[in-house]
């Protein structure tokens, strides 16, 4: 299938290095409140920063700024993955005797998820395969569901027993 190695390539495009203070900017202003709709917020600031500092209005400028937003998403996916799974774990030896599993189901849910982000953004950039906007569209779901996931993270840890 072209698609997804498509997507691949243009996402391993995106995969630029984020700037620790994009990340710690961004960590701050997820961490800054409880509510996930204050949360939901600080998607785009990382883009918009990247934006507002290069001046490139062009597709490509557009797609590179949100590739450094995706990373910093990625980087703090990857910083709270940890302590989620912690989380499962402890839930697991707290019910050692009953069925637990928590941990497994929760890997097995992480992995799925993967699978799921890369096949629906392989899908919308697809969608749109005949115009250049494909890039942004693909590089707009991956930012969306990776930043959701993120907040899904934080809700979880927040609710931990």
């Amino acid at each position: 299938m072209r698609t997804p190695l498509a997507l691949a390539a243009l996402l391993a495009g995106l995969s630029v290095p984020a700037h620790a203070d994009a990340v710690g900017d961004l960590r701050a202003c997820v961490e800054a409140s409880d509510l996930r709709s204050d949360q939901q917020d600080c998607v785009e600031t990382v883009y918009a920063a990247c934006s507002e500092a290069s001046g490139d209005t062009s597709t490509a400028g557009e797609v590179e700024c949100l590739g450094e937003e995706i990373e910093a998403w990625e980087v703090l996916l990857n910083a709270y993955w940890p302590d989620v799974q912690a989380q499962a774990e402890a839930q697991d030896a707290q019910d050692a005797g009953a069925e637990g599993g928590y941990s497994a189901r929760l890997l097995e849910a992480q992995r799925a998820w993967v699978a799921y982000r890369e096949a629906e953004c392989a899908w919308q950039y697809q969608r749109y395969i005949s115009g250049t906007i494909r890039s942004l569209i693909g590089a707009d779901c991956m930012l969306g569901m990776t930043a959701d996931r993120v907040l899904d993270f934080r809700e979880w840890l927040a609710d931990a027993p």
